[in-house]
């Protein structure tokens, strides 16, 4: 289990919502990689720490959290990726609920996905090249204050189910790009 605690204060008060946000922002970044240069929006996270000091004792975040699950995608050719199903409305447009990217580095092809709905449990339907893939998550506590990961623990098959708040990282070895 990993110990999420609040940056500003002394009390852990985080909740997951955050994380939504840096997961949200590392998928559009990775999206519009060849467009923008890590200067241009490291700033954007920055200011949420993945790891803090206190005294002598250091802490990780789930800020730590999220970006230890994303990191072996990386480096990384992203691809074009088309979700279809439910949406919320986000200002001027709809954002479907789950977030999506999709990659192929030299450990396979990727697909990291996150439900972003603080409710409900949402099934996506799988493209067929991630039917035996392994599938590693990142699970919200009951609490909504920590995340307990999940390595190697199932395969993916037709259809994978997302609970509230949750990461998926699926990936397929031995297919060529």
């Amino acid at each position: 289990e990993i110990r999420n605690c609040d940056w500003s204060s002394d009390v852990c008060s985080s909740d997951l919502g955050r994380m939504l946000f840096v997961s949200a922002m590392l998928n559009e970044y990775c999206r519009r990689g060849r467009f923008l240069k890590l200067a241009n929006f490291y700033s954007l996270l920055n200011f949420m720490p993945a790891i803090i000091a206190r005294g002598p004792n250091v802490e990780r975040t789930l800020k730590h959290a999220i970006f230890r699950f994303w990191r072996p995608l990386f480096p990384a050719t992203i691809q074009e990726l088309t979700v279809e199903g439910p949406a919320f409305a986000a200002g001027e447009t709809n954002l479907p609920w789950i977030d999506a990217l999709a990659g192929i580095n030299k450990s396979g092809k990727w697909l990291l996905l996150t439900n972003r709905h603080p409710s409900e449990t949402l099934s996506v339907q799988l493209p067929k090249v991630y039917a035996s893939a392994t599938v590693d998550r990142l699970l919200p506590s009951a609490d909504l204050r920590n995340f307990t990961r999940q390595e190697g623990v199932e395969k993916a098959g037709d259809s994978i189910v997302l609970p509230p708040w949750s990461h998926a990282r699926i990936r397929a070895t031995g297919v060529s790009p």
